[in-house]
């Protein structure tokens, strides 16, 4: 295989519909670390009762609401993470109009256990992740099947969440040796613009590598083709284990092997069941000087099962982008659970800090620029940031003065004397406009934007599938399917009498 010099990402950005109010009467929560408080991200959460079961995960800040009907409808609630105790309680403990805080406790890792014995042969950790990969279709469900997921999308800036959309999507699976892209059918029961959240329509455009005005840095975007939310399946690498997904893992079946080293860590548990832990790193040879990836898989001890997969790509020593992807067991076979794909990308924002007009004034022989924000002092008053000339002539500058916004404007102002009356009082205006250059650099304001400038904002981008209910398999109708080449929000809502979607909520990530 040749050394790759690029990173291929597959996924793009798109603006969004209006969303509709939030939905009342839910039951907020917080899953932490019993020990660290931290919050705990990805938490299976399962409903519970005779009838059938729902399940939501936590948001990356450990996050989740649900319906307060669900708590009155549902025998058990469970809380489910690899490497921690499975924790069962009461629907009634969780109380409406507060904050529930869960915490759960991380199970015993066995690190003494580093190998399995089969056939008297002792296993490497490279021979045990390539026995889960060959048996992926032994356990994965291989009959057409059907679920309902959660699916949204959105961006942080710091710790503020930005352009958050949100659906209820019905997926149609044919199995795992199935061609996902092509077989796989999806219906958009549910779909909204969280507006409750800071919507900003610059950042909402596609990335252009080339441009430069939304980029990620030193990847190379791949046009695979499909709205956001087929792009999104396209990263289960487990799913398409016979299709080029993303590097460095590239087609599973074939490449992930050779193109990584393995390290087995330990043992861990769910449920009661162990868990190979198993790390990697990608090889040299395979990415070159400048990326790197690394990550973590957990293979079931015995049938060698893949329950999770978690992958970070760096370039330079940066996170570029980090996918994760948990299977859970549904009638003996491994069906998908979530996953949970960020990017981090640079937007190249124009800096609102601008002059909005340039005037001259004969009479005290002096330059007056009117500016958008109030001016830092130390630059404005910097000679060395402004350029007057006439007639090509550079003209020598005597001093500045800062002035106050007049009053009721918000404009605030600049005064740059001349040393001596070089321009004509006689000429008329329009004459001398053609002859004289006055232009201002490097100036900044309060906030250290620089006037006329560009200023990179370093961003994250997520995209999230979380599966809340497995039903029976069936057949739909194309009719009521989306086109998955059409963003999300010129697909169309699908009503369906054989489809209740008043079943189904949106797990909105709660305000910081």
């Amino acid at each position: 295989m040749a050394i790759q010099k690029a990173l291929l990402l597959f996924f793009l950005v798109i603006a969004l519909l209006p969303l509709e109010a939030q939905n009342h009467g839910l039951i907020k929560g917080r899953v932490v670390d019993a020990i660290s408080n931290e919050p705990i991200a990805f938490v299976t959460v399962w409903l519970k009762s005779k009838e059938e079961i729902y399940g939501l995960v936590t948001n990356f800040d450990g996050d989740f609401q649900l319906p307060v009907e669900y708590r009155n409808s549902s025998d058990s609630v469970l809380f489910s993470c690899i490497g921690y105790l499975t924790k069962k309680i009461l629907p009634q403990q969780l109380m409406e109009g507060q904050l529930n805080i869960l915490k759960l406790s991380p199970s015993t890792l066995v690190l003494n256990e580093v190998t399995v014995v089969a056939k008297k042969k002792k296993l490497s950790a490279d021979q045990i992740v390539s026995r889960a990969i060959e048996r992926i279709t032994q356990n994965c469900m291989a009959s057409p099947y059907s679920y309902v997921a959660y699916y949204r999308d959105y961006q942080l800036m710091d710790s503020s969440y930005l352009n958050l959309n949100e659906g209820i999507v019905e997926v149609f699976d044919q199995g795992i040796t199935s061609n996902d892209a092509e077989k796989t059918k999806l219906s958009l029961r549910q779909y909204k613009r969280n507006t409750s959240f800071q919507r900003d329509s610059t950042i909402a455009i596609a990335y252009d590598n080339k441009v430069g005005n939304k980029f990620i840095p030193g990847a190379t975007i791949f046009p695979f083709g499909g709205n956001e939310l087929a792009i999104l399946r396209i990263h289960d690498a487990i799913r398409n284990y016979r299709v080029q997904t993303y590097s460095f893992v590239n087609q599973l079946s074939d490449d992930f092997i050779k193109n990584h080293f393995f390290k087995m860590e330990g043992i861990s548990s769910l449920d009661n069941v162990n868990l190979y832990r198993i790390t990697f790193s990608a090889r040299y040879a395979v990415t070159g000087a400048n990326y790197s990836a690394e990550g973590t898989i957990y293979i079931e001890k015995g049938n060698y099962a893949i329950h999770k997969l978690e992958y970070s790509g760096f370039f330079k020593d940066k996170l570029l982008y980090r996918i994760t992807v948990e299977y859970a067991r549904h009638q003996e076979k491994m069906t998908l659970n979530y996953i949970s794909f960020y990017n981090i990308f640079d937007f190249r924002k124009p800096d609102s800090f601008k002059v909005l007009d340039i005037s001259y004034n004969p009479i005290s022989n002096a330059f007056q620029f009117q500016l958008s924000h109030q001016p830092e002092l130390g630059s404005a008053l910097d000679i060395n940031n402004y350029d007057l000339r006439f007639d090509g002539k550079k003209l020598r500058i005597k001093n500045i003065q800062v002035l106050p916004p007049l009053a009721l404007e918000s404009k605030y102002r600049i005064q740059v004397f001349l040393t001596s009356n070089l321009i004509p009082i006689h000429e008329k205006p329009v004459n001398l406009a053609a002859r004289i250059k006055a232009e201002i650099t490097n100036v900044k304001d309060l906030n250290g934007e620089v006037i006329h400038g560009f200023h990179l904002v370093n961003m994250k981008q997520f995209r999230e599938l979380f599966v809340e209910n497995l039903t029976p398999p069936k057949l739909i109708a194309d009719s009521l399917t989306l086109d998955k080449n059409r963003p999300l929000d010129e697909n169309q809502v699908k009503t369906d009498l054989n489809f209740d979607v008043s079943k189904y909520w949106m797990n909105t990530p709660l305000k910081r």
